[in-house]
């Protein structure tokens, strides 16, 4: 791929205060040869995730997307008394999380409750937290279904329900909320030593698997962090008391799992350099590498600036449905395959994150095309100066910010020879 590097060839007074008064003179510098393709990340890591997903996308670029959510059960603060008690209803509620919501909009779920086979910790302990990847299948008992239900998820308006502790109707913020068998509930109420101690029960429940099969291409999300708890509410009735209710705690441990099945776009294209478009998708979706060997014929000189400008490619692209990523960071990876980003990125706020090196989705002033600026300045002087690990190789690859949960995507310009090609832009002062 060319990228273009830019410079001025005549002499400026940049940084003269620096160089008592001494003019810096900034040459044009030929193209550069650099490569960059699509390459898989096939898996990553989503445990206790703030924002899980379920669902399936059928996304006409990338492919087929399944998500399900896996999550433990327990105790709240105090202990469950059902002594003498009859169980009205279970109501399993999940707070929804506009950041999973994507694909076609006002679509139908049909989701489902399954248990787990085994507890949730038992088998994360015995897989092992280094070796779990959103790709691992948690065994679940699919000829049991426990809960199910059928709804258009409404992200804006409240949710109004009965609360018997207030002997009132009450409302929370948008949420899901899942009937749960009968039969399911009345087995613990049937044997009290089930809900004797939080580790008997957390042994016996075991855990839940969420699943959804949308009508058309479409996944939700969930949020398991916020403010609205996630709980398993059993209704019941006790003589002398009334109407009362008990919030099981459900996802205190949470497990993320995707399957994707990539187009044939997408697989024709990893790993193939100079490809007229380049593919970077969240959840375990590609990134995009970029190989900076080339750059080392500036080792004898100072780079004053350096900026990496891409393109959003539009053409025949459903960007209302699947709407592209709003940040794009830089990353190296090590050898044992671990991402860390690159110097110039600062994650204390997305103010500082704008200033110090952009990656925000913005429209080019001149053009109104969407695109992403990079500033990598820090990370090519040391790279240019050897002063990063020997472990970390020569390249950078862009990663969608919160990339394991988040369900965005996006197709940039590659070598199409258009004028919204790649452009890496270096300001340099020779010697």
């Amino acid at each position: 791929m060319i990228i273009l590097f830019y410079a001025c060839s005549d002499p400026t007074s940049i940084g003269a205060e620096i160089l008592e008064n001494e003019d810096l003179k900034l040459d044009y510098t030929d193209t550069v040869q650099l490569t960059m393709k699509t390459v898989t990340e096939k898996s990553v890591r989503t445990i206790n995730s703030f924002t899980n997903m379920i669902g399936k996308l059928e996304d006409p670029v990338f492919g087929e997307t399944e998500c399900v959510v896996y999550m433990n059960s327990s105790f709240s603060v105090s202990n469950p008394n059902f002594e003498s008690a009859r169980l009205d209803s279970i109501i399993m509620v999940l707070p929804l999380d506009t950041s999973g919501y994507y694909g076609e909009l006002n679509t139908s779920h049909t989701i489902e409750v399954f248990q787990l086979t085994e507890t949730l910790t038992t088998t994360i302990d015995n897989i092992g937290l280094d070796s779990l990847f959103s790709d691992e299948v948690i065994p679940i008992d699919e000829a049991n279904l426990i809960g199910s239900v059928t709804t258009v998820p409404n992200y804006v308006d409240s949710v109004s329900f009965y609360n018997p502790d207030l002997d009132a109707i009450d409302k929370a913020p948008a949420h899901i909320r899942i009937p749960i068998d009968m039969d399911f509930g009345q087995y613990y109420l049937d044997n009290d030593t089930l809900v004797s101690s939080d580790s008997i029960f957390r042994e016996e429940i075991r855990g839940f698997a969420i699943k959804s099969t949308p009508e058309g291409s479409s996944a939700l999300g969930f949020n398991l962090g916020g403010s609205i708890n996630q709980k398993l509410f059993f209704y019941y009735n006790k003589p002398d008391f009334g109407s009362l209710v008990y919030g099981f705690d459900i996802g205190e441990t949470s497990f993320q799992y995707y399957n994707h099945t990539f187009s044939s776009e997408i697989e024709n294209a990893i790993d193939l350099e100079n490809t007229e478009k380049l593919y970077s998708g969240s959840m375990a979706g590609p990134n995009i590498e970029i190989d900076l060997s080339p750059l080392f014929i500036f080792q004898d000189v100072l780079v004053n600036h350096a900026t990496l400008d891409i393109y959003i490619n539009e053409e025949g692209d459903d960007l209302v449905s699947y709407p592209p990523t709003m940040f794009l960071l830089a990353y190296v990876k090590t050898q044992n395959g671990n991402f860390e980003q690159i110097s110039d990125i600062d994650l204390s706020s997305f103010v500082a994150l704008e200033n110090s090196f952009g990656g925000v989705l913005i429209e080019d002033e001149i053009t109104g095309k969407k695109m992403y600026s990079f500033q990598i300045t820090s990370h090519i002087i040391i790279l240019l100066n050897d002063l990063l690990d020997e472990s970390i190789g020569e390249s950078i690859f862009l990663r969608p910010l919160q990339k394991s949960q988040r369900p965005f995507r996006t197709v940039i310009h590659g070598s199409d020879g258009s004028e919204f090609q790649p452009r890496l832009k270096l300001v340099i002062t020779n010697p």
